[in-house]
């Protein structure tokens, strides 16, 4: 299992922002898209940031409601935690675990291709476990066929 098959199931939508957007302006975008983060990218496209519904939160916590009126940049994450599509299921558990972090962007050649969280690769993980749990009950149950490589 790679972060690709985890991509390749939920689709690649990314939820982005700005890091000179608003918080004002973004925080409805948590709740249209069902979201909880966002990509911040800069003009380039390129991944700067991430911005949670923790760091709001706490932005709220610390600071009131004036946080509303502070950039994107002022309370986003500047992570340089990633992965790759190369990289498997076990790995980006490894990575969220180390990091205490539940989104994970997905970039490939500086190109943010998707964004997976922890509840993508936990369904993931359990999508491999019922399937191997259902192969062994068919081959215990005798319900497979082996087939001969005759060209040896």
């Amino acid at each position: 299992m790679t972060v690709e098959s985890v991509l390749k199931r939920k689709g690649g939508v990314i939820f982005a922002t700005t890091p000179e957007a608003l918080i004002a302006d973004v925080v409805g975008r948590f709740k249209k898209n069902k979201a909880g983060s966002l990509m911040v990218v800069n003009q380039e496209g390129k991944l700067v940031g991430i911005l949670t519904e923790r760091d709001l939160i706490y932005a709220l916590g610390d600071q009131g409601t004036k946080v509303l009126e502070l950039p994107v940049l002022a309370i986003m994450a500047k992570t340089k935690l990633r992965c790759h599509l190369h990289d498997t299921v076990a790995r980006a558990l490894e990575l969220m675990g180390r990091s205490k972090t539940r989104y994970l962007p997905v970039v490939e050649k500086n190109r943010l291709l998707g964004v997976i969280s922890l509840l993508d690769l936990i369904e993931e993980k359990l999508s491999e476990t019922e399937d191997d749990a259902n192969w062994m009950k068919e081959y215990i149950a005798g319900d497979y066929s082996i087939s001969y490589d005759n060209a040896g």
